[in-house]
């Protein structure tokens, strides 16, 4: 046996006892294998070299691209993500907590706007649902979020789909609406309240953040009751696509 294939997520099994299970397996067994694997690599190429060479033979030689043909990144099928622009601009206003929330305010601010999305994400990671409120439920946080997702848009997933998306996000007893336009290909974000959106939207600022960063499937926490949709399900079930997230088929 040289290949080991997890299906960790049948059954009943629930997310934080598949996590447990992959981080034994991780801790416990690959570390017993890691001494031969070059070697254990190394016997099955030499195993296989007969078949692999034949089957290459078989092969039909890889076809030419035309002349002029192009790849541009938002044709692929899984793009890389874009990264938040750098520069100034802070947010405004006094925290009433004292000193501690004025420093993580500000740590924040310079993840926000200088380090891109993945360090956006292991921000989120560590903070509770409190410190998300007060960085991520922002003006400067909420603005940063709703720019990365126009950046990540996908028209030719939209199955021409124009109308409005709107964001109910609730920041404690605070609610900070958001709309998305989509016209087709064009898409602007704002703060605000759509007069007819094709879907609404609702969640807790903590709940968008670790969806947006991919710490929480959204259909877990739809299920959890952590969302709630009103209008076309169907639109919905698709956003994700729009916004850079695999096809879940």
């Amino acid at each position: 046996m040289d290949q080991v294939i997890f299906v960790a997520q049948a059954g009943t099994n629930q997310a934080e006892h598949i996590c447990e299970a992959i981080e034994l397996f991780g801790k416990e067994v690959i570390p017993r294998f890691e001494d031969r694997l070059d070697a254990s690599d190394a016997e099955k190429e030499r195993r296989l070299e007969g078949a692999t060479t034949a089957a290459l033979a078989r092969r039909s030689p890889p076809r030419r691209a035309t002349a002029g043909y192009l790849v541009t990144p938002q044709a692929e099928p899984h793009p890389a993500p874009g990264h938040a622009p750098t520069g100034g601009g802070r947010e405004a206003g006094n925290s009433a907590s004292g000193g501690g929330t004025t420093s993580l305010r500000a740590r924040a601010s310079a993840w926000l706007q200088g380090r891109g999305e993945a360090a956006f994400g292991r921000f989120v990671r560590g903070r509770t649902d409190d410190q998300l409120i007060r960085t991520v439920g922002t003006s400067l946080g909420l603005r940063m979020i709703f720019r990365g997702m126009e950046r990540n848009f996908h028209p030719e997933r939209t199955m021409g789909f124009a109308g409005d998306l709107q964001y109910v996000l609730t920041a404690g007893s605070r609610e900070r609406p958001w709309v998305i336009h989509i016209d087709v290909e064009r898409i602007a974000a704002e703060p605000g309240r759509a007069a007819d959106p094709a879907v609404t939207l609702r969640m807790s600022v903590p709940t968008f953040a670790r969806i947006v960063t991919r710490l929480v499937p959204p259909a877990q926490a739809f299920m959890d009751g952590r969302i709630g949709i009103e209008g076309d399900f169907q639109v919905a079930s698709r956003m994700g696509q729009w916004f850079g997230d695999p096809s879940p088929f």
